[in-house]
C-alpha cells in the first residue's frame, strides 16, 4: 500500500502529523500540525490523511495569502527611488552562502534538540512523540534490533528525505511560496528594489542552496546509514516470524520479487530517482548475501 508523508501510527492508532513551512511558524504559533486520525486501519487511515493533508494546505494556503496581501508590484514610487535595481553577484553569491550555513546549522540544532528529548524519555520517542519514524518495511522488520542513535539516524534520514522531496517538487513547479518572504529580506537587507522577477530568480537559488545543503548533509551520513543497513542485511531480525507448517507448502515470492513491489510502492509515493536507486543497491546486495529465496 502506498505511503503518505503525513501519516505517523502511535500505539494502534493512526495520525497526521505535518510540520509547518518555516515562513508559517510565527503566524500558526507551532511548528507541527499532529492529531489523530481515530482509526486503527491502515487502508482507512491513508484515505484519512490524504482528505486531511488537503485541509492542511489549503490552510497554508490561507495564511500565505494574507501574509502577500500587497503583491510583487506594489513598491512605492517614493521607495522604489530610494533603492538600486538588481543585486550584484557578490552579493546573490553571499545571500546564497548564508542561506546555505543557515540550514546546515537548523538541522544541527534541531538533531540535538531531538537527541536530547529522545535520551530523557525513550518511551515518547519509541511513540513518535519528537519525529516520526519511518514507515518502510525494513524499518518496522528491524526496529527492535536498532539502538536508540541507531534509530535517530534513520529518522532523521527519512525527514531528510521528505525535504528534499519537498524540494524538488517546488523546484520542478516553480513554487517558490515557501521562500519568497527570506528573498523580500534579502533584498531588503541590501537596499535592493522588489523587482517580481528579481525575487522569482533569488528565490530559485535559495531553494537550490538549501537543496544543497540538505544533500551535503545526506552525503555525511551516509556511510553511517549504509553501516546499519548492511550489518542487518547479514544479521536475521529478532522478530521475523517462523515459517509454519501450514506455509512450509507455500513459500510465497521470492525476494528480489518482494523488493521490485517494495520499490513500487516507494515510486508511488514520489520518492526521488536517485533514493530509489540507492535503496535497488542496498537491497540488490541483500539478496546476495542472504539469497534469492521465498
Amino acid at each position: 500500500m502506498a505511503k503518505h508523508p503525513w501519516l505517523t501510527k502511535r500505539g494502534d492508532t493512526y495520525y497526521v502529523r505535518a510540520r509547518v513551512p518555516q515562513d508559517l511558524i510565527d503566524a500558526l504559533k507551532r511548528d507541527e500540525i499532529k492529531y489523530s486520525l481515530r482509526t486503527k486501519c491502515p487502508k482507512a487511515a491513508l484515505a484519512k490523511v490524504r482528505t486531511e493533508a488537503a485541509k492542511i494546505e489549503a490552510e497554508f494556503a490561507a495564511h500565505r495569502s494574507a501574509q502577500n496581501t500587497t503583491t510583487l508590484n506594489s513598491e512605492t514610487t517614493e521607495s522604489c527611488a530610494t533603492q538600486r535595481p538588481g543585486l550584484r553577484p557578490q552579493e546573490l553569491q553571499k545571500i546564497c552562502d548564508d542561506h546555505y550555513q543557515r540550514v546546515i546549522d537548523d538541522d544541527f540544532n534541531w538533531r540535538a534538540d531531538i537527541t536530547e528529548k529522545a535520551a530523557a524519555d525513550d518511551d515518547g520517542f519509541r511513540h513518535g512523540q519528537y519525529i516520526a519514524h519511518p514507515t518502510t518495511e525494513w524499518y518496522q522488520l528491524y526496529c527492535g534490533d536498532l539502538d536508540r542513535n541507531e534509530k535517530l539516524l534513520l529518522c532523521f534520514e527519512d525527514q531528510l528525505e521528505q525535504r528534499l522531496n519537498a524540494l524538488e517538487t517546488a523546484l520542478a513547479t516553480a513554487d517558490c511560496a515557501s521562500h519568497v518572504g527570506l528573498s523580500r529580506d534579502a533584498l531588503g537587507k541590501y537596499g535592493v528594489a522588489h523587482d517580481p522577477d528579481d525575487i522569482r530568480r533569488l528565490t530559485r537559488k535559495l531553494l537550490e542552496a538549501e537543496r544543497a545543503a540538505l544533500v551535503a548533509i545526506r552525503d555525511r551520513d551516509q556511510t553511517r546509514y549504509d553501516t546499519i543497513v548492511a550489518r542487518y542485511a547479514t544479521e536475521p531480525a529478532t522478530k521475523a516470524a517462523a515459517p509454519s507448517a501450514a506455509s512450509s507448502s507455500d513459500p510465497g515470492p521470492l525476494l528480489d520479487s518482494l523488493v521490485e513491489d517494495f520499490l513500487a510502492e516507494e515510486r508511488a509515493s514520489g520518492l526521488v530517482q536517485a533514493t530509489l536507486q540507492k535503496e535497488r543497491a542496498v537491497f540488490a546486495e541483500f539478496v546476495d548475501v542472504a539469497g534469492n529465496k521465498a
